[in-house]
């Protein structure tokens, strides 16, 4: 029927439609923004000019503590998945159902949960959609066609970009894991740079981002610093990743 068909074709996008692929070399090469800086004639630091501090960390870098705390917070299995954590992927949708349902009645939007994204996606979410990812909350609708249409009478204009961004976020990640294993021969070996990657962009609060401008912000130290002694920090670190909001001190200790 219909929905079979519909199921079809949403499979061949995630997982065989290679169109309009965003510019994945800085990304490969790691060249990420950091900090700007202004020296004196001794070459001590004057001024830092950054849009975004931030500290670009190897894996090797990152010490097993902190390492273990980012999956244990953010994504258990992100050694062994391909970009898409499958067993998360029917909670994540029943709270989609849910929330839509529970939007609807108290306040006539429909809403979409945020969390069960892997490292790998939340990567592609931050690096590729930023855009997409800042017009979603519009009730205008942004997907194409009929079904957005349809879609959207039923769920909510938002409902709709949201689930659109989801999708592309899907597509992105099972292809940049594909990538990455070619450019860095394994599959573990991709999965350790994604990681790197993961902990030199994330926003940290307080205008920081990366696991290690966040060591030195809030516990004055060096990320390769960290032992398992130090899991407390560790697992604060992990949280503040999590939701700067929630859990970002409000100033250094």
């Amino acid at each position: 029927g219909l929905a079979a068909l519909r199921a079809v074709v949403e499979r061949h996008v995630v997982y065989f439609d290679r169109h309009n692929l965003p510019d994945l070399g800085p990304f490969m090469r790691f060249e990420l923004p950091t900090i700007g800086r202004i020296y004196d004639a001794s070459g001590s630091p004057l001024i830092e000019l950054a849009r975004e501090y931030r500290e670009v960390v190897r894996y090797e870098d990152i010490p097993p503590i902190v390492r273990d705390a980012i999956l244990a917070a953010e994504d258990k299995r992100f050694f062994s998945h391909n970009g898409i954590d499958y067993l998360s992927v029917p909670r994540v949708f029943g709270k989609v159902r849910g929330g839509m349902l529970a939007g609807r009645l108290v306040r006539g939007s429909a809403l979409f949960p945020q969390g069960g994204s892997t490292i790998t996606q939340q990567l592609v979410r931050g690096t590729f959609l930023r855009g997409v990812t800042e017009q979603e909350n519009s009730y205008e609708l942004r997907p194409i066609g009929v079904g957005a249409r349809v879609l959207s009478s039923i769920m909510g204009a938002r409902s709709v970009n949201m689930l659109s961004r989801k999708r592309e976020e899907m597509r992105l990640s099972l292809w940049l894991e594909h990538e990455m294993r070619n450019r860095f021969g394994s599959k573990r070996r991709a999965k350790e740079e994604l990681l790197a990657r993961y902990a030199s962009l994330v926003y940290m609060g307080h205008g920081q981002y990366g696991f290690a401008r966040a060591a030195d912000y809030y516990f004055g130290r060096r990320l390769t610093t960290f032992t398992a002694d130090d899991a407390d920090k560790a697992a604060l670190l992990a949280g503040i990743a999590k939701s700067p909001r929630a859990y970002a001190p409000s100033a250094r200790d």
